[in-house]
């Protein structure tokens, strides 16, 4: 789950994998909700800097909450002098199926150092399935000269080296609403991104669509890299593969943390609604 216009593009994707070091298992007392026909877990990182970035994820309300119209805000908040991340994912797991994300926000307009990610994951099969994991991400990877924020990848892309499972493309939104969604196949992966939340969206406010498809020639098995993943061509379910959202910090510098958003500022995303439907 960055860069300056005149860098190649495949810098683009170096870091677009929403890598999780450390996935904090559910545990007693854990803060749930429930929206979209889900459960879901505030993930809390107990003080602790954990991946991705690595950043601080709190679960207070501050950083995560349901508003008067039942809209999931996500936030990076500065608690107590430091900016803290969140991210929820479901207790329910999910399969192969459709996956639509409607977003309240301009997610275009985020700082340079934030990513708002829209995934799924498992934490336990890193190295035979790269976690299940399929991305759509909004973010600059710390150059704000970046117009291609919008990032959709089949892992794994092993930091952006198989360029041929990845692709970003440039968003610029006219309203503070639009709609992204993957449709994920034994064979096939298709993205896609709309201005505005029509129920289907107009052909004629489309942002990007790719798809990733196994049958082409370029799209050989890979490994990963980070976590030496066995060669796979898409990611299949797993029994505890689940949807995450997630506000984080881009490490910009690379000492090993976020940085802070570059204008000082708190950074907000509102999800209007997540749709999963599973196939047939």
């Amino acid at each position: 789950m960055k860069k300056l216009l005149i860098l190649p593009a495949v810098i683009v994707i170096l870091l677009s994998a929403c890598h999780r070091e450390e996935e904090p298992k559910p545990a007693t007392g854990e803060r749930i909700f429930t929206w979209s026909g889900f459960t879901w877990i505030v993930k809390a990182s107990e003080n602790r800097y954990i991946g991705p970035g690595a950043n601080l994820f709190y679960d207070s309300t501050s950083n995560v909450w349901l508003d008067n119209d039942g809209y999931l805000h996500l936030k990076i908040a500065y608690i107590d002098g430091r900016f803290t991340c969140a991210e929820v994912y479901t207790k329910e797991t999910v399969s192969y199926g459709t996956y639509v994300f409607k977003l309240k926000s301009r997610v275009d307009q985020l700082d340079k150092n934030v990513v708002l990610g829209l995934f799924t994951w498992n934490d336990s099969s890193c190295y035979t399935n790269t976690n299940s994991e399929i991305d759509i991400e909004f973010a600059k990877w710390g150059s704000a000269a970046n117009p291609n924020a919008l990032v959709f990848s089949v892992q794994p892309t092993n930091g952006g080296n198989y360029s041929e499972r990845t692709r970003s493309f440039p968003v610029k939104l006219n309203q503070n609403k639009s709609v992204c969604s993957f449709s994920w196949l034994p064979g096939k992966v298709n993205w896609a991104a709309f201005q505005g939340l029509y129920d289907p969206p107009p052909y004629s406010d489309l942002i990007a669509e790719w798809a990733y498809d196994t049958n082409n020639v370029a799209n050989i098995p890979r490994g990963g890299s980070w976590c030496n993943s066995m060669p796979i061509k898409i990611p299949d379910p797993e029994t505890n593969t689940r949807i995450h959202l997630n506000l984080w910090l881009f490490d910009t510098n690379d000492n090993g943390y976020g940085d802070r958003p570059s204008d000082g500022n708190e950074a907000e995303v509102i999800i209007q609604e997540v749709v999963y439907t599973p196939s047939k």
